[in-house]
């Protein structure tokens, strides 16, 4: 502002404000009625919806034999997206997107799916991948995907998770030795890589679709319902587990504590949650373990995903100070933007630790993160240690941001 020859000029002291990315947005892939939006195809383009109703509009409901086809307890329907999700939104579903990657005409591929997978590296929002119908494929097709969908997740974006289902999850095994063979086979199956960026679940669950039908469903899309419900309700933090499953009517399979814990703390690490329904009661889910069970850092899904949500928070603030200089007001700043934001969290039971000093630190500067050469070449270092719940121990978080050079 200009008075009288004075110049006065205002600056904001207050640090950049800092928000949470998004956590509870799921991303399913698979095949749907339809895939339209007006005259615009939406085949393997990835499509935010808020509803069902949302659904039901571009992409459609049920295939036309789908009703026909099913007796009794079936697990040949294919086509079993829609079904998916009526349970997603029953069990707290809200946001997500859509990948059609083709229609009720078209043969279930491995490679489609996989396809669809791919196009998802265009949007960045949704923060958990799933693919209820890869377990229609045959078992070699159902893995690939699967392994594929754990690459994503660890590898090509390095800031979603998987919900996986075990194949055969349907079979009503009798004893453990039957439901032993079915998950070795997953073991191998689902290979060693980027195991910490997915969790399992077993078995699938009993779907009343009319009074006199009932099919069996693995439970992928209802448990990306719990954890949107979760997060929504506690945060993302909280371990998404002990829960309800909404419009489960039971579990195929039914052991005792001790034989589901041989599943859920294997000795190989790849553990796997579990669906149960105890006396008759509501089914539950038990278990937020990884695939990784022996990781002292990611054996909890609610771990990974808050490391997950922290690092892209951290890294958004970041760019923000991009055309920044980079020396020291610049780092104070930003030290400030990420205290403040750490305090929130902890503040709200998302860090541990009696006092914001046990709970997080956030080291950026020359002799911390940086030498002179960095500077020179516009490169600023953060690096964030946090202690999250469980387990309580120091994590840490590096990020390194590119900064305007000088001429």
């Amino acid at each position: 502002m200009q008075t009288s020859g004075i110049n006065i000029a205002r600056k904001n002291t207050f640090p950049n404000s800092m928000m949470e990315v998004a956590t509870a947005i799921p991303a399913f892939v698979g095949y749907t009625e339809k895939a339209i939006d007006g005259n615009v195809s939406l085949k393997n383009v990835p499509y935010r919806i808020t509803s069902l109703k949302e659904f039901q509009t571009y992409f459609g409901g049920l295939s036309n034999d789908s009703e026909e086809s099913v007796e009794g307890i079936e697990s040949n329907v294919r086509y079993t997206l829609y079904y998916h999700m009526l349970l997603f939104y029953a069990n707290g579903g809200n946001i997500c997107y859509i990948v059609s990657v083709g229609d009720y005409s078209e043969k279930l591929s491995a490679n489609l799916f996989i396809a669809g997978i791919d196009a998802l590296l265009k949007v960045s929002e949704p923060a958990i991948l799933v693919i209820p119908e890869a377990v229609n494929l045959n078992s070699d097709d159902c893995y690939k995907v699967q392994r594929a969908m754990l690459k994503h997740c660890g590898n090509d974006t390095k800031r979603r998770v998987a919900i996986l289902d075990v194949y055969d999850g349907d079979k009503c095994c009798k004893g453990k030795k039957e439901v032993s063979d079915i998950i070795q086979r997953f073991w191998a199956g689902i290979g060693n890589d980027y195991l910490s960026y997915g969790a399992a679940y077993y078995p699938w669950g009993k779907v009343g679709i009319t009074e006199r039908k009932t099919i069996c469903l693995p439970m992928s899309a209802a448990i990306a319902g719990v954890y949107v419900m979760t997060d929504n309700s506690h945060g993302v933090w909280k371990a998404p587990v002990n829960k309800k499953i909404v419009d489960v009517m039971g579990s195929t399979v039914c052991l005792s504590c001790d034989d589901w814990g041989d599943i859920r703390l294997p000795l190989n690490g790849k553990c796997i949650n579990t669906v149960c329904t105890h006396g008759g009661e509501d089914t539950l889910v038990w278990g937020a373990c990884t695939l990784d069970g022996n990781s002292p850092r990611f054996r909890y899904i609610n771990v990974r995903r808050t490391i997950i949500m922290l690092e892209e928070s951290i890294k958004n603030v970041a760019k923000t100070y991009e055309l920044d200089p980079n020396h020291i007001s610049t780092w104070k700043n930003l030290r400030s933007t990420i205290c403040h934001f750490l305090r929130a969290i902890w503040k709200k039971g998302g860090l541990s630790g009696c006092t914001p000093e046990e709970a997080y630190n956030v080291y950026i500067g020359v002799g911390e993160t940086m030498v002179p050469e960095d500077i020179r070449k516009g490169v600023m270092n953060i690096k964030v240690k946090v202690a999250i719940t469980r387990p309580e121990e120091f994590i840490e978080i590096d990020v390194q941001q590119r900064m305007q050079q000088g001429e």
